[in-house]
């Protein structure tokens, strides 16, 4: 299987929307367990904050969505990962984070919150963000669940498509 096509979500046509609407839907359904809190309509109110504020990646692959990544530039978070099942350990996530860190300068420090170390939803999610290079920093509390922070800091600048050096914290 190879690479599908990374591309951002801003200036989305509207005419096209509601095939993307149907389509990352489809994937939540798939996936949302491994979301605490997750709620369809305020999910989907951020989905369109972040394609008009050109803070959302997709990869779409064979027709459909393969992944998608939010993240906010202003609070230097990656604020939402997801990939399909079918298209999961193939390089979909890395290469969302990776065209992510293009966004950030040399020095910034990037966080995402997922599960804490031991919850067994977690162990997908913690160890995708492990191989690109995040570290655990605190535990935390989400949707009154127990969740940790992760970071990285950007070391230098994206060199032939490799995912930029990250130092962990």
């Amino acid at each position: 299987m190879g690479i599908g096509t990374v591309f951002l979500m801003k200036g989305t046509p509207l005419a096209v929307r509601p095939w993307y609407e149907g389509q990352i839907l489809s994937m939540m359904e798939l996936v949302k367990d491994d979301f605490a809190g997750y709620k369809e309509k305020e999910f989907l109110e951020a989905v369109y904050s972040a394609i008009s504020n050109d803070e959302a990646i997709m990869e779409e692959k064979d027709g459909r969505i393969a992944g998608m990544l939010m993240c906010s530039r202003g609070e230097k978070e990656l604020s939402f990962l997801a990939v399909h099942p079918e298209y999961r350990k193939k390089g979909v996530a890395k290469r969302l984070i990776e065209k992510m860190t293009e966004w950030f300068t040399v020095g910034d420090i990037i966080s995402v919150v997922t599960f804490q170390d031991g919850d067994p939803k977690g162990i997908p999610a913690r160890a995708c963000y492990h191989a690109c290079g995040f570290a655990d920093d605190e535990k935390l509390t989400v949707f009154e669940y127990p969740c940790q922070k992760m970071v990285f800091r950007i070391l230098s600048i994206n060199v032939m498509g490799n995912l930029r050096a990250l130092e962990l914290l």
